[in-house]
């Protein structure tokens, strides 16, 4: 293990080769990287694809991939030795425990990286790294400063956070759907709920809000084809609960909405308590690395490459 005072020593020394975005946040606490497209020295070939599905088994340590390839030198270069990745597909808003991600997946001569939960993010604790593949989804994370009068420490939640995670999309978008209410309907609650956030401790909890897709460009027509019903729903239950805020330029006559997803997530963080103060944006690389040529994956960007994901790492130190 990197020990304290190596770590106090070479903090500044974590660049990550190969990286579109990279920077310590709260303190140097926390450090947040996005791999892009093209990881190595040159914007040639295809570029890489950074899906997580790559990696779910012990097995798939043996196989080459992306994720094989250069996890191990990511983990070096930020000094963390254990990733957490829980698979986020299903969009429940849950943050597990770690006990659940309880495949262990070994990459090298030192690097873990556990999996095996159907959740949307997990508790980090210091030297450990998260690992999310995106696409416009944004990576957030909730950071409780430890209050020597209380007696507490330092707690570190990490989430993913898409459109579908902001609510329980299956009791607003399914008829008769029989699911039990949850205490929290969005990732945002169970992320908080999860650092053991209270109003009284408002002050001392800070939010990022990383690489959601640009304002304006998720957009539901409310006409479309199949989907166009569900689009509604989701339009309408966000603009009653939220209000109009969460939407570029809504016009109530308007059939098509534009969504500003860090502004739903901004939005319930404040409503929970968080000052907006606290809370801190970072940009998604698409929008100044996609300059001709797609560097930065969206869904909803260039067609060819819909169904592929850029990397992001989440590393805690403190």
């Amino acid at each position: 293990m990197y020990g304290s005072a190596q770590r106090k020593e070479t903090i500044d020394d974590r660049h990550v080769s190969g990286a579109l975005h990279q920077a310590y946040w709260h303190k140097k606490a926390i450090k947040i990287v996005g791999i892009g497209r093209f990881p190595g020295p040159t914007e040639e070939g295809p570029g890489v694809n950074w899906t997580m599905s790559n990696l779910r088994v012990p097995e798939d340590a043996r196989k080459k991939s992306p994720l094989t390839t250069y996890l191990p030198q990511f983990a070096r270069e930020l000094q963390i030795e254990k990733f957490f990745a829980p698979s986020p597909i299903e969009f429940n808003g849950r943050i597990c425990n770690q006990s659940e991600l309880n495949i262990s997946i070994p990459l090298g001569s030192s690097l873990s990286v556990r999996r095996g939960a159907r959740a949307e993010g997990c508790l980090l604790y210091p030297d450990e790294g998260f690992l999310l593949s995106i696409a416009g989804c944004a990576i957030i994370v909730a950071y409780m400063d430890g209050n020597s009068c209380l007696e507490t420490l330092n707690r570190t939640g990490v989430a993913h956070g898409g459109l579908k995670s902001f609510f329980n999309h299956k009791r607003v978008l399914i008829d008769n759907d029989s699911s039990p209410p949850k205490p929290h309907e969005s990732v945002v609650g169970n992320l908080l709920s999860a650092i053991n956030f209270t109003r009284e401790r408002a002050k001392d909890t800070h939010i990022l809000i990383a690489y959601p897709i640009e304002a304006g460009k998720l957009v539901y027509d409310w006409n479309y084809p199949g989907d166009g019903d569900q689009n509604r729903r989701m339009c309408e239950f966000f603009y009653s609960h939220l209000g109009p805020e969460c939407f570029v330029d809504w016009d109530a006559h308007k059939t098509v909405k534009k969504f500003a997803l860090e502004r739903i997530a901004i939005k319930q963080c404040t409503e929970a308590g968080v000052p907006e103060e606290n809370i801190e944006v970072i940009s998604s690389p698409a929008y100044y690395a996609n300059n001709g040529m797609t560097r930065w994956f969206e869904t909803r960007g260039d067609p060819e490459f819909k169904d592929w994901r850029n990397l992001g790492i989440i590393a805690r130190y403190t």
